[in-house]
């Protein structure tokens, strides 16, 4: 998966961090917050993406679907919600409506090209284009968190289906630093027993 990302030397970053953290220990800006913790993880040698611009620039597939999902790693799917107006919304649990800024992401109209709708996709006068869905990859031993799954997410390329069953490539553990800020925490490649295996 190839992302625009954000580096640092480690030296420079570790000052910026300093002076961030100052401003924010004496005002609590959530910006500078934010930037504290964005410098602090360039810091540590950690690289920095935006989630818009990687779901952005990972694209569409051919009838318009996001290539990229993500989802928090402590969940078992995804659901992702394309309307034909470019909008896009990513739910663990879309009829539960349980708000948390940390397991649903909204993207307003236009964030992706309008999709074409296909033959025989909902038919309705919504605006909507449908619901998909998508389970979450396997972390390896070697990059999985210790605890709290919960405070990372999982960016990874998605093969969108309407039934459950859906393969998964290409995963990044990311670490949300706030707001459209995630550190790179771990990538890596399935193996083809770990695609055997979760392929069931």
């Amino acid at each position: 998966m190839e992302l625009n990302t954000v580096t640092m030397p480690a030296e420079d970053a570790a000052k910026a961090f300093r002076e961030y953290r100052a401003v924010f220990m004496a005002e609590r800006n959530r910006i500078d917050g934010e930037l504290m913790r964005g410098y602090k993880a360039l810091s540590e040698g950690k690289t920095l993406i935006s989630l818009t611009e990687a779901i952005q620039a990972g694209g569409v597939d051919e009838i318009g679907r996001p290539k990229l999902a993500i989802a928090r790693a402590d969940e078992r799917g995804i659901k992702m919600r394309l309307q034909t107006d470019g909008s896009l919304t990513y739910d663990p649990s879309p009829h539960t409506r349980v708000f948390s800024p940390d397991r649903l992401f909204e993207f307003p109209s236009d964030f992706l090209p309008r999709p074409v709708r296909q033959e025989g996709w909902y038919e309705s006068s919504e605006p909507w284009f449908g619901w998909w869905t998508a389970t979450l990859p396997f972390i390896p031993p070697q990059y999985r968190p210790p605890l709290a799954m919960q405070n990372y997410h999982l960016l990874w390329e998605a093969e969108w289906r309407r039934a459950r069953g859906s393969q998964r490539r290409d995963p990044m553990l990311l670490r949300r630093l706030g707001g459209d800020l995630f550190a790179v925490v771990a990538a890596w490649d399935l193996t083809e027993v770990e695609k055997l295996v979760l392929a069931r």
